[in-house]
């Protein structure tokens, strides 16, 4: 929590949705006034609590600017998700304190505002896909510019999307294209080659080959890693996400963040290993359903060669051997 929170004072307002919505999931403001009423009891609590204050801040500064790219990938994790991984011991804490009229309405408020993911809702937009193809764009963050290689969602009816997450969106693909228009377009079909409006005009994908929709009961026997790396010239962070899944339908997860700074009086540097979670999965078209050991069910959009199952593309981050 403190974590998080130190991260997202060094982001800019963009980051701050994301952040609230993490927090209002995991019911982070109610947990923190639990926190707080144990503290004002427990002098060795307070002491502990201090050092925590301290190792997240040093932890946040050695983030430098790569503070938001790691605050995103540990907000949409797995692994930190309090109410989900540690259940029993957030129901344990919260329902040793009343919580105030006001706060059970917000939370009500906020599980109405935000939908969970619905895999009726899921695949009904995944029956609307005609093809999924490649393009080549360029990608802005954090003054840096990258060019990227990335899914299409091409659909029945015309509509174009460049964000492969939005098939796992809360909401559906109508909720993920009102909140972000920007990552829609139209394609056609022109003399054999696939166009997207881009503006004004219409240009060609950059790859033609076309990925088909996967079979049911396809299976990996891969351990696949992204690796995000964020670069200054003063401070350096790198991200990386792991997946081994098994022939026989297990899966293993798991998630590591480095971080180093470097300034004329001092240098710092941390690294944080998230523990490996356990499950079961399941791919049919162009979704990969993870069901884990505590109970959660995620979802994700997936694209790959089945003749050459590595890279693969989840909600549109690609990862390799």
């Amino acid at each position: 929590m403190k974590f998080a929170a130190e991260l997202a004072k060094a982001c800019p307002e963009e980051h701050a949705i994301e952040y609230q919505r993490w927090r209002e999931r995991n019911r982070i403001e109610d947990l923190e006034t639990v926190v707080a009423a144990l503290l004002a009891k427990n002098k060795e609590l307070q002491a502990n609590t201090s050092k925590v204050d301290k190792a997240t801040e040093q932890k946040a500064r050695a983030a430098g600017a790569g503070s938001c790219a790691l605050l995103k990938q540990l907000i949409t994790s797995t692994e930190y998700q309090p109410a989900v991984v540690h259940k029993d011991m957030v129901d344990k804490l919260l329902s040793a304190t009343t919580l105030t009229s006001a706060a059970k309405e917000k939370t009500e408020k906020v599980q109405k505002q935000s939908p969970p993911l619905d895999s009726d809702v899921i695949k009904k937009d995944l029956a609307q896909i005609e093809l999924v193809m490649f393009d080549y764009g360029v990608s802005h963050s954090m003054g840096m510019v990258s060019h990227q290689t990335h899914p299409v969602l091409l659909f029945e009816n015309g509509e174009a999307c460049k964000d492969m997450g939005a098939l796992v969106f809360p909401g559906g693909l109508t909720a993920h294209k009102a909140e972000h228009p920007s990552r829609w377009t139209q394609w056609r079909k022109s003399w054999g080659d696939y166009e997207l409006l881009r503006g004004e005009n219409w240009k060609k994908l950059h790859f033609n080959q076309k990925y088909p929709p996967i079979e049911k009961g396809f299976r990996l026997n891969n351990t696949f890693h992204h690796l995000g790396s964020f670069s200054t010239g003063d401070s350096m962070t790198s991200l990386i996400k792991n997946y081994q899944f098994f022939s026989d339908g297990r899966f293993v997860s798991g998630a590591q963040a480095y971080a180093s700074a470097e300034t004329a009086n001092s240098s710092t540097a941390f690294t944080h290993v998230s523990p490996d979670q356990k499950g079961r999965y399941e791919i049919e078209g162009y979704l990969l359903t993870l069901h884990y050991e505590n109970g959660e069910t995620q979802y994700k959009a997936i694209v790959l060669d089945m003749d050459d199952p590595s890279p693969i593309w989840l909600n549109g981050a690609g990862f390799v051997e």
